[in-house]
């Protein structure tokens, strides 16, 4: 059976740009909290676009999203190693 050559995400995503990042990963949990364990609240596919906020201070890794919700004190996590971003991790405020 043929198998079909990997496209480069470059080609079939947007380019991050400023703020924005880019899903590179088929499925990305968003998460109530910046840990692996805290409630998944939405899925973001692959070439999704999210508006990012910030970093958590633990490693660098994790980054907060955007509130869609302003009324809501929810801050919304995603771990950046699955993001194409165009400001590195270490030049956004740090949230805690």
């Amino acid at each position: 059976m043929p198998v079909a050559p990997e496209v480069p995400i470059a080609e079939i995503c947007p380019q991050p740009e400023g703020m924005l990042a880019v899903v590179t990963a088929n499925y990305l949990n968003v998460r109530n909290g910046p840990r692996p364990n805290n409630t998944v609240v939405d899925t973001l596919e692959k070439c999704d676009q999210v508006f990012l906020t910030g970093q958590v201070a633990q490693g660098y890794i994790w980054v907060e999203l955007h509130n869609r919700v302003p009324t809501s004190s929810t801050s919304y996590s995603v771990n950046s190693t699955d993001l194409d971003m165009a400001v590195p991790v270490t030049s956004l405020t740090v949230r805690e």
